[in-house]
């Protein structure tokens, strides 16, 4: 789908740009109150700066537009800002009307055709069109205004923007080009916003819900997820403290005060759904201590085993001196039972562990790190775990009682220990002693990251090679 548009930033869905190019094209945005609506509605205006916009507002003053939403002024001049309310003032009220705030329908449609007529290809925004009738004396039911202003707007080319206070259907749906619902909801005690895309006339509704924040005042929807992205060299900062090892990612080493701490347990839970796409995240955790010479000791999954190693390889080929420290540092741990054949010889950083006593592999473990932190003269490393590897080798109901002596035994050594898990089963033990927990899911399309210890909001993934941090977090607001 392809609009005739050139916008500086792609802050609102294709679909919706697509409704408002066709002539005379209208859009119906709905949604209960503080959900974005009228951000979405001025964010659409200010996405084609070569058409001229007017607004319709029956609750802010221009004054209180500008105030809320300043970005908006290079593209709503003030003398194209209606209001109801200042309509009714300047309309003397005789005896009869003295208790009624009701402008009168036909001196409204002629300022807005005042407004529109003689222009080429305007774009009018009526907020909201509900409040509007009340203000009219109309009943909701009455379709009549909507009606009048829709062929208003196929005579003089003007595309309209219809807001609603109500996330349920209406008859006004059946009139319309286009129709966007937006909701906000809350996932554990933290804000989702969410934009579904219910009609598209002439077009494919190719994604129906998209992710979305208000951050920073403005509406910014959020892709889906659904490419693969090429890993590429990941660059780090060095200013950080000895005893961190910083993801990489600015917003989320604020949030953890620089990084992943030395003798601690982080937990990372991957939701079911999401395939390998978290790993171009979890990659700058690897590169940011691998680049500053911290060993580095996996047990990984046994549904993509080294494909997690392939990845980092790839992220840091291009690198001479971190892929000589990958090969160096870097110590794998692999259940022999998931072996083809462990006679097969193997790398000398790939070690197999047996899986019949969880103390003799934790043995076998921590010999290996305390080698890695001679030969380094390093304090400490990174443990990377997959408790699906580990509940499969020694028991579901065993899984609480392995990863406590695990990390009992690798916390007095440095220990930087990362579990990546993926049954809800564990949650419940695994807070009790956990010192950061994070949680990747996807929800409509997007990747999201949020965090459970310390408790954060929200924050969708993407990611964007050409910048030097690759992974952005952007707050769902």
């Amino acid at each position: 789908m392809q609009a005739d548009v050139k916008m500086e930033v792609l802050r609102v869905p294709e679909e919706l740009v697509w409704a408002l190019n066709l002539e005379g094209g209208s859009l119906h945005i709905k949604g209960s109150p503080g959900t974005g609506k009228t951000t979405l509605a001025l964010e659409l205006a200010r996405a084609f700066p070569h058409r001229e916009s007017l607004y319709v507002s029956t609750h802010l003053s221009p004054e209180k537009i500008y105030k809320f939403y300043p970005w908006i002024e290079g593209s709503i001049p003030q003398n194209n800002i209606v209001t109801a309310k200042k309509t009714v003032l300047e309309n003397p009220k005789t005896s009869d009307e003295q208790s009624s705030e009701h402008v009168a329908k036909p001196d409204f449609m002629e300022e807005v055709y005042s407004k529109i007529v003689g222009g080429q290809n305007r774009i009018l925004i009526i907020d909201s069109i509900d409040a509007l009738k009340l203000n009219l004396n109309l009943s909701l039911g009455d379709l009549s205004l909507e009606n009048n202003l829709l062929e208003m707007g196929e005579k003089t080319g003007t595309s309209f923007i219809m807001v609603s206070e109500t996330d349920s259907e209406c008859k006004l749906d059946s009139l319309v080009d286009g129709v966007a619902t937006l909701r906000k909801r809350l996932l554990e005690d933290r804000i989702l916003r969410e934009i579904s895309i219910e009609k598209m006339r002439g077009a494919e509704i190719k994604h129906p819900i998209y992710l979305f924040t208000l951050a920073g005042g403005r509406f910014t929807y959020f892709k889906n997820s659904y490419h693969s992205i090429p890993p590429k060299e990941i660059k780090t900062k060095k200013e950080v403290e000895a005893d961190t090892i910083p993801t990489t990612i600015p917003e989320l080493d604020e949030v953890l005060n620089g990084g992943l701490k030395r003798s601690s347990l982080n937990i990372m839970e991957i939701s079911q759904g999401i395939g390998l796409e978290h790993i171009e995240t979890l990659t700058p955790f690897y590169v940011s201590g691998l680049s500053r010479g911290i060993p580095s000791i996996l047990v990984p999954s046994r549904s993509f085993s080294l494909i997690d190693i392939k990845t980092l390889k790839k992220a840091i080929i291009e690198n001479p001196a971190l892929f000589d420290n990958f090969k160096k540092l870097v110590h794998v741990f692999q259940y022999a039972k998931f072996s083809v054949d462990v006679s097969v010889e193997k790398p000398e950083n790939v070690h197999y562990l047996e899986g019949r006593d969880y103390r003799d592999d934790i043995d076998q473990i921590r010999g290996v790190a305390q080698e890695l932190l001679r030969n380094t003269g390093k304090k400490m490393f990174f443990v990377g775990i997959s408790s699906d590897v580990v509940s499969y080798s020694y028991g579901q109901q065993n899984f609480f009682k392995v990863l406590s002596l695990w990390v009992n035994q690798l916390k007095p050594l440095g220990a930087v220990i990362g579990v990546f898990y993926y049954s809800q089963k564990e949650q419940q033990v695994l807070t009790q002693f956990t010192d950061i927990y994070l949680k990747f899911d996807k929800i409509d399309g997007t990747l999201v990251l949020y965090g459970k210890i310390p408790k954060t909001q929200i924050y969708a993934i993407t990611l964007d090679y050409t910048q030097k941090t690759p992974t952005i977090l952007t707050p769902i607001q």
